[in-house]
């Protein structure tokens, strides 16, 4: 993270309803348009620069924290093959009976 990317981190910590959604103003827009207007006045940044930057620096945390980053930075999707288990069933092929697992 370079040094732009830092100082937006920290003050970006300190507006809790950009960032935690168990806050009833989390979804309060003009609260959060305001805000990043004013921590795009202490970085230093335009408003959209601020916005797209703190999309990018959440983007890297949110495939970090998961653990599902490729080599080139593309999110991996898990298969769904092996996560569901179905029942076996019992079906007869040329009279005879056979279980499907």
């Amino acid at each position: 993270m370079d040094q732009i990317e830092e100082r937006l981190a920290e003050e970006i910590r300190k507006y809790d309803h950009l960032y935690n959604p168990s806050l009833t103003e989390y979804k309060d827009t003009q609260m959060a348009s305001n805000s990043l207007k004013d921590i795009s006045a202490n970085v230093g940044l335009q408003v959209d620069e601020c916005t797209k930057l703190r999309r990018k620096i959440r983007d890297n945390f949110v495939c970090q924290k998961k653990g599902m980053r490729s080599s080139m930075g593309d999110h991996i999707k898990p298969s769904p093959a092996g996560l569901v288990k179905h029942p076996s069933q019992t079906v007869t092929m040329n009279g005879t009976p056979v279980t499907l697992e």
